[in-house]
């Protein structure tokens, strides 16, 4: 499993960064004067309209299709949260990522991944994410990802689904509820 580690740093915080790789100690008075950042915008997705088939159901196992069309932007990952509130720990909250074609489910933490790599399956207290029937399809209608999940007994009751397209850094709108499940 790989981790990439993402920094975002000022102009400001940059000068003092790069004056201490020299090995001299940073003066801030010696500086340049920069000016306040400016007031960030708040970034707009455009992943499409999102749809759910089926979007309700019951039983132990599921088929989930999530299809994203319309949009003028192209994810990098479709995570699909399977549970009674918005909230990733204690979920079924399977990701996958367009990047590179990675099948992961989020462990009961709610942080961090296990990779379906070669194996059959990978699982969490809630569910097994299944290689079988698991994958991605893009044509020119959009984007689907599928998901095929075999919900554990301990994870009864309603759940809702909730999908969470994602720009490469983990940046995306917020989770749209698209249907439920009855996990019995």
């Amino acid at each position: 499993m790989r981790t990439t580690l993402l920094l975002f740093v000022s102009a400001a915080s940059l000068m003092v960064l790069l004056s201490g790789c020299s090995g001299k100690e940073a003066n801030p008075e010696s500086a340049p004067a920069t000016a306040p950042p400016a007031a960030s915008a708040t970034p707009t997705f455009d992943f499409g309209k999102a749809k759910l088939a089926p979007d309700n159901g019951s039983g132990m196992e599921a088929t989930l299709r999530i299809t994203l069309s319309g949009g003028t932007q192209k994810p990098a990952l479709i995570g699909m949260l399977i549970k009674d509130r918005q909230n990733g720990s204690n979920a079924c909250y399977p990701f996958h990522n367009l990047t590179n074609g990675a099948r992961s489910l989020v462990t009961d933490a709610g942080a961090g991944v296990t990779l379906i790599d070669g194996a059959r399956s990978t699982a969490n207290s809630q569910c097994q994410l299944l290689a079988d029937g698991t994958q991605v399809i893009q044509d020119t209608n959009g984007i689907t990802a599928v998901y095929h999940v075999r919900f554990l007994p301990s994870f009864k009751g309603l759940k809702h689904i909730w999908v969470a397209p994602e720009d490469g850094i983990g940046n995306g709108p917020e989770m749209q509820m698209v249907g439920d499940w009855t996990v019995k």
